[in-house]
């Protein structure tokens, strides 16, 4: 897209508010006019695989500290709390000392998951935020009448194939 059909854009005041023609340009409007629609496809990609490899790397990082040093930590305040010994029987080293750890440890677990999920779905909410202002231009640009006024799209209608 040229300038001139951004000035074109920018001009027309019959534009509905919060359309590209009544907002100032933001950094992705700047990216998008001097990269091009290549350029800014290949930037968000990149920021794509940086960002989700970033929430994949400190997931990981998680689950080893987790695994090496809270859940060991973890069994040994157990053992000392309820004072179980090598020299009881097996059914009470189980029932005070087995069962705790491990209910401890799905609580542990489900709270990783939940953390896991929040940083992955921040991470997703950031791309398509970044999305919305790196190809906004280009949203703006290729907007026909009947999508810009909210009417839904025609279905597309699946032909069974006779057997």
């Amino acid at each position: 897209m040229s300038r001139n059909q951004i000035s074109r854009i920018r001009s027309t005041t019959s534009g509905p508010k919060g359309s590209v023609a009544s907002e100032p340009f933001t950094v992705g409007d700047r990216i998008y006019l001097k990269l091009g629609r290549f350029g800014t496809r290949m930037i968000h990609r990149a920021a794509t695989v940086a960002l989700l490899a970033l929430v994949i790397l400190a997931d990981y990082l998680l689950v080893l500290f987790t695994a090496v040093n809270v859940l060991p930590n973890i069994a040994a305040l157990v053992q000392q709390g309820t004072g179980v010994t090598m020299d009881m029987r097996i059914d009470a080293a189980i029932a005070g000392w087995l069962l705790p750890v491990l209910f401890i440890a799905a609580a542990v677990l489900v709270g990783e998951v939940f953390l896991m999920r929040r940083l992955w779905r921040a991470a997703r909410s950031l791309l398509s935020r970044m999305s919305r202002s790196l190809f906004r231009l280009h949203d703006e640009q290729t907007k026909t009448p009947a999508t810009a006024q909210g009417s839904p799209k025609p279905r597309a209608t699946k032909i069974a194939a006779a057997s």
